[in-house]
């Protein structure tokens, strides 16, 4: 699959929460907002930097589609769908192309020792369930 037109500066977002804890629309919003008026081209979100691991899948969705809603006209958005479970990584990376996402990434499955065939196969799965780059 080609990669095309992904050019520019992709900051990794954190993943804002409240005072509960729990993952902030309204802030992730209030950043969004933030970081395209800085100038930058694109969002790079559920990361290391995000604490993607760390969420729930319910809230990772979340912070996908406010994501691509906030960027529509302004950027692009990639989405990191990495999970211990890969049951849950091809969730999120359905997830990522139906809410209108440009790209994943992934981390390769790391719980244990994988030969070359299972981390290729993991990310065949990715690329297939998504359609994205």
């Amino acid at each position: 699959m080609l990669i095309d037109g992904f050019k520019g500066v992709y900051p990794a977002t954190v993943s804002p929460k409240d005072d509960q804890g729990r993952f902030s629309a309204s802030r992730f919003e209030t950043l969004i907002a933030h970081l395209y008026g800085s100038g930058v081209q694109g969002l790079y979100l559920c990361g290391n930097t995000g604490e993607g691991y760390l969420l729930p899948v319910h809230a990772r969705k979340e912070a996908t589609e406010v994501a691509v809603e906030a960027s529509k006209g302004k950027g692009k958005v990639v989405v990191h769908v990495g999970a211990p479970a890969e049951t849950d990584a091809v969730e999120l990376a359905k997830h990522a192309a139906e809410a209108g996402a440009d790209g994943i990434s992934s981390l390769p499955p790391y719980v244990q020792g994988y030969a070359f065939e299972e981390v290729h196969t993991h990310y065949t799965r990715l690329a297939y369930a998504s359609g994205l780059p």
